[in-house]
């Protein structure tokens, strides 16, 4: 039995959001969230694992940034692999999301 791995979306942009899900959806099952608040809600309602993220920076609300730190805050949440997108290029950026 194929159990399918769980991609949690977190974008503050509709667009991005569903060219993601357009991509994933075939292969995973995909949870969307437009801040890192709503992010955080659903990680903590979650019922089932969620196997990875991707994460845009530039957000209202509660940015990238500050999202990673609150899940770096938390044993289990933390083990989570994290795709981040942004449309900075510059290596402080790529430094802070590390």
């Amino acid at each position: 039995m194929d159990i399918q791995k769980t991609v949690l979306v977190v974008d503050d942009s509709t667009t991005n959001r569903s060219i993601l899900c357009d991509i994933l959806h075939s292969d995973y099952s995909v949870i969307q969230a437009e801040n890192g608040i709503q992010a955080l809600t659903k990680l903590k309602k979650q019922d089932k694992k969620v196997d990875a993220i991707i994460l845009d920076i530039i957000m209202p609300e509660m940015d990238g940034y500050e999202f990673m730190d609150k899940i770096k805050q938390d044993k289990t949440l933390s083990q989570i692999p994290v795709i981040i997108l942004t449309e900075k290029s510059d290596r402080d950026t790529e430094k802070k999301g590390a």
